[in-house]
């Protein structure tokens, strides 16, 4: 959908924009690699 497209796009340049600060994930159900919501959140912060 193109309303969550242009959301992810924001969220992410408002990451990167933060010099490290902040962090953005779009949480699914599953993603690609099949993480769960928890293993997403893990992924982007190292853990």
């Amino acid at each position: 959908m193109p309303s969550e497209i242009e959301k992810d796009r924001v969220g992410r340049l408002w990451a990167e924009r933060s010099s490290g600060k902040c962090l953005f994930l779009m949480a699914f159900d599953r993603d690609e690699q099949g993480r769960n919501a928890r293993g997403q959140l893990d992924a982007i912060t190292g853990k």
